[in-house]
């Protein structure tokens, strides 16, 4: 088994209503290869009427767009400490988009609490990752991968 490591967010990140934000990014470590076992997004909504969220699971963005640079809040859950990869939150700019990048798992939900699924999806060394939020209007969200390396 792997290193497996917990990427998430440090804190509550706006939601837009048109526009996808990407709420949490992570890039695999060069020369390793990773792979999500699951990830998750919480929101703070209160009724189930309220607006529905989507969820985007996005892979290969071609740039890295403009975020906060979260890697040092990496959790090493087992195995190694260092070589963990890059993590980032709250993008200002979303990352660019090209031939290769896909939605891998499109959800929709009510922005009233928490979504958590399984992934199984493998990223080549230095690969991108990120979730995508939107539709959730005057609402904040938090969200987090569970990655192993190797």
């Amino acid at each position: 088994m792997g290193t497996k490591i917990i990427v998430s967010t440090n804190t509550d990140i706006a939601c837009g209503a048109a526009s996808p934000k990407t709420v949490l990014g992570y890039k695999a470590p060069t020369g390793v290869a990773a792979r999500v076992l699951r990830y998750g997004v919480s929101f703070d909504g209160t009724s189930s009427t309220d607006a529905r969220a989507t969820i985007d699971f996005q892979k290969k963005p071609s740039s890295a767009g403009t975020a906060t640079d979260i890697s040092t809040e990496i959790a090493a859950v087992s195995g190694l400490t260092t070589s963990l990869g890059s993590a980032f939150q709250n993008y200002s700019a979303e990352p660019g988009s090209d031939a290769s990048t896909r939605v891998l798992r499109p959800h929709r939900m009510a922005p009233t609490g928490p979504f958590e699924t399984l992934s199984g999806i493998d990223l080549g060394p230095a690969e991108q990752i990120g979730l995508r939020v939107y539709g959730a209007s005057g609402k904040t969200c938090r969200a987090w991968m569970e990655v192993e390396l190797g």
